[in-house]
């Protein structure tokens, strides 16, 4: 998944042990259920919430705090993070973290077509505020953001 494509799977992940960034993982990954492409849609859900509010939803003290978060479900919506988030982002963010694998993006190229459809409405739509023109700027953003890009490049959905 997105560990494979930023080259970091080193090691083989035994049956019923769990590898990974508890920060990242979907609910599914973190319970030792099944996982699929649509638990890599998760994370890129998180990446994604990272980006455009400069914070991750799953936080705790510990590794075992943060998946106790992640499993409960809880986070703040992006627009209770950033004043004026736009809707159509935010319902983007919200399917690719879905609790429940069926209601997310069925693929990483869904995904990328509902960010496509909202670039280019949202060019029309909405003007950035400041303070969000100044989060997407910043350098974890940029690096996340590169990050979002090799996943999609190593997916082949985007060259």
């Amino acid at each position: 998944g997105v560990a494979k494509a930023l080259g970091n799977s080193a090691q083989q992940t035994t049956v019923g042990q769990n590898k990974g960034t508890a920060a990242y993982m979907s609910p599914e990954q973190g319970s030792g259920g099944r996982v699929d492409r649509r638990s890599d849609i998760f994370a890129l859900g998180i990446v994604l919430y990272e980006v455009t509010t400069g914070r991750r939803p799953f936080t705790g003290g510990s590794q075992i705090e943060t998946l106790q978060r992640l499993l409960g479900g809880r986070f703040d919506p992006p627009s209770a993070v950033v004043a004026g988030y736009p809707r159509d982002l935010e319902a983007i963010v919200l399917r690719a973290m879905a609790m429940d694998p069926m209601q997310r993006f069925p693929s990483a190229d869904r995904m990328r077509v509902a960010l496509e459809d909202f670039e280019s409405v949202s060019r029309d739509q909405y003007v950035m505020r400041r303070e969000w023109a100044a989060a997407l700027r910043s350098p974890r953003a940029r690096w996340l953001t590169a990050r979002l890009r090799g996943y999609f490049v190593a997916e082949g959905i985007v060259g």
